[in-house]
């Protein structure tokens, strides 16, 4: 066991060192998994509120004489 927690320290020093040295890059590939994940439901509901608009618009412009 004592094997194990000095190696997986080891491994961690390891990680630490990489993100110290690519810090920006680990931010942007983050914020671009953001992107990616979330664009979808929020372009959704954007389309569905202009759809809404647009028959609102329709609808109102038809009762006119």
């Amino acid at each position: 066991m004592k094997k194990f927690i000095k190696d997986y320290i080891e491994l961690r020093k390891a990680g630490n060192e990489f993100y110290k040295k690519h810090w920006f890059g680990c931010i942007i590939y983050t914020m671009l998994c953001f992107v990616i994940i979330f664009s979808q439901p929020i372009y959704s509901i954007i389309k569905d509120k202009i759809s809404e608009h647009k028959n609102k618009n329709i609808d109102t412009s038809e009762e006119e004489p």
